[in-house]
């Protein structure tokens, strides 16, 4: 997702699903619209890496070590905003 025009970074992160176990987040940082975002990440995901809900912020949030924050991550995945 994070090689799509458009997109400046992507994480897709694992949550807790009632019905699934658990569930694929992608939580992307990018400027496009979200049909446009899905359309393009079909043609480069095989349909079981699709994930089931999509987050879309104007950043990912950060530690100050520069690696992605995984807890704020799952945050933002478990909220959908």
């Amino acid at each position: 997702i994070a090689a799509i025009d458009g997109v400046s970074d992507a994480v897709a992160i694992g949550l807790p699903d009632e019905e699934w176990g658990t569930s694929v987040v992608a939580i992307v940082a990018t400027g496009l619209a979200r049909d446009p975002l899905m359309e393009a990440s079909r043609r480069v995901l095989n349909p079981h890496e699709f994930p089931r809900q999509w987050v879309l912020v104007d950043r990912i949030p950060m530690l100050e070590n520069g690696k992605h924050d995984r807890e704020a991550l799952r945050t933002l995945g478990s909220t959908g905003s």
